[in-house]
């Protein structure tokens, strides 16, 4: 087992210690003996050397900032519930180049509450979108795709490594 390997599973068993809330040789034996699981399917069935153009330091921080907005968009939903809603289907066009990257977009689009993913073809999207009901007619909005997953994308472009820059 690699160096990095034990700090992953001294990690995960620190998390495992403060989830069981005990730190007896039976939660922290337990604890070690899933983090060498955990560590082995995850090396085994998640091959994220071979996912190029990535820069996973970048998104480290990402599932904090994804729960943030998560928060944010159901404060606003409900909202847009109180005092009524309607639905709009709307075409966006994502610039994620990187595939894996586009796929995190649409699952944090989906995520996130008031919009759902009903198509992912190439930088195309197709989401059903909920807005409020005295807003104007989807025909007039220009910036649809900034409104629906602007901060989201914007994120995720910072993680995306082009080829030129290497």
């Amino acid at each position: 087992m690699s160096k990095g390997n034990i700090i992953i599973v001294l990690v995960l068993t620190f998390v495992w210690i403060i989830l069981v809330e005990s730190l007896s040789f039976i939660a922290i034996g337990t604890g070690v003996a899933i983090s060498i699981i955990c560590v082995f399917f995850a090396k085994k069935y998640l091959p994220l050397r071979k996912i190029k153009g990535v820069n996973f330091g970048k998104l480290v921080t990402y599932p904090f900032f994804l729960l943030g907005q998560i928060f944010s968009s159901s404060v606003y939903v409900s909202k847009i519930i109180l005092f009524g809603a309607k639905t709009d289907i709307v075409n966006v066009k994502t610039n994620i180049d990187n595939d894996s990257l586009r796929i995190m977009l649409a699952d944090s689009v989906t995520l996130t509450p008031g919009s759902l993913l009903l198509e992912l073809e190439g930088e195309k999207m197709t989401i059903l979108w909920l807005r409020p009901k005295k807003s104007p007619n989807i025909e007039y909005i220009f910036n649809a795709g900034e409104q629906i997953m602007g901060r989201i994308e914007n994120r995720l472009l910072k993680a995306q490594e082009n080829e030129d820059r290497s």
